[in-house]
């Protein structure tokens, strides 16, 4: 498997930290944070950049708040600046790359594909099909184990310092398990964790990923 290096440069340029910027505003231009950033926009982005290139940026403290809709569940929020900037950098250029890792039939927080016409698929698959195999697996993204994601994500990236940053995000909570549900980066996290499954089904137990339209 090809590992990718030199992808630094590219999360840290500041063209990407702006697109990232423009991405982690989009629907939030109401919120205060936000007009407080942009009042000095310019200088915080130079600054943002500044702190990943000498590696002294580090994920901040969580805030946490906890819902009941549709199930109960704890939301971890990052503030904005330069959390979840940082995160939409990291991802511009990391997401093309895990993409392609997933089989077709991976729908979750994909472009072109989400819950909705995943959804349409398997009613689709489930009316050709005499038998349905439904699963869930129990708080998944709590029990998501840092050291085994870390190692699969270095299965493809070797870059030093992206994996650093990546590092950093991953432990920014305490204990072996927990990806913050509430992270952009953690939807990327979740489903390069079960591509593992989806590997082994496809690659180990021959089972059809794909099933002709």
């Amino acid at each position: 498997m090809k590992r990718h290096n030199n992808l630094f440069e590219q999360i840290v340029s500041i063209e990407n930290i702006k697109l990232a910027a423009a991405k982690a505003k989009k629907g939030k231009m109401w919120q205060d944070t936000i007009k407080r950033f942009e009042k000095d926009e310019e200088q915080n982005l130079v600054k943002l950049r500044h702190s990943l290139e000498d590696q002294t940026f580090t994920t901040s403290a969580y805030k946490i708040k906890k819902i009941y809709e549709p199930k109960e569940r704890d939301i971890y929020v990052l503030p904005f600046y330069p959390d979840r900037i940082v995160q939409h950098a990291i991802m511009n250029v990391l997401e093309p790359i895990w993409d392609n890792l997933f089989i077709h039939n991976s729908y979750a927080c994909r472009k072109g594909k989400g819950q909705h016409r995943g959804s349409t698929k398997c009613a689709e698959y489930v009316r050709k099909n005499k038998y349905c195999l439904k699963c869930d697996i129990k708080k998944f993204y709590p029990s998501i184990n840092h050291d085994i994601l870390f190692n699969i994500i270095k299965k493809k990236i070797k870059c030093k310092k992206t994996l650093n940053l990546l590092h950093d995000i991953i432990y920014s909570i305490e204990g072996e398990t927990n990806t913050p549900i509430g992270n952009y980066t953690s939807q990327w996290f979740g489903n390069l964790y079960l591509n593992e499954l989806d590997m082994y089904v496809k690659h180990v137990l021959k089972i059809l990923t794909r099933l002709r339209e």
